[in-house]
């Protein structure tokens, strides 16, 4: 998982790291190139900012194992259209709910 935290650029510490593939061994299985990267690149295309990342998924490891783009693309819009929420408010939103 070392390699994994080089090759996304976040930084979530050992222990923690531990203790998601305790509780959550198939993440093991999220393929690093075609799914964890290019999840945490819609992340950060949608704005989230990168300093959330780690946490985010320290606390949700499955946002990593998913098609995310398209999911990130319908949530915003709508939570656009029944919230009138403006794009700069969607990453809070993900932060905080994803």
């Amino acid at each position: 998982m070392h390699g994994v935290q080089e090759e996304t650029g976040l930084s979530i510490p050992r222990l923690a790291v531990a203790r998601l593939i305790e509780k959550r061994p198939h993440i093991l299985g999220f393929g690093l190139e075609e799914r964890v990267k290019a999840n945490v690149k819609s992340l950060l295309e949608f704005d989230v900012r990168k300093t959330s990342l780690a946490s985010m998924i320290a606390q949700y490891p499955e946002i990593i194992g998913i098609d995310l783009e398209p999911k990130l693309r319908s949530q915003r819009s709508l939570l656009n259209s029944a919230l009138d929420l403006g794009p700069e408010d969607f990453p809070i939103v993900v932060e905080k709910m994803p």
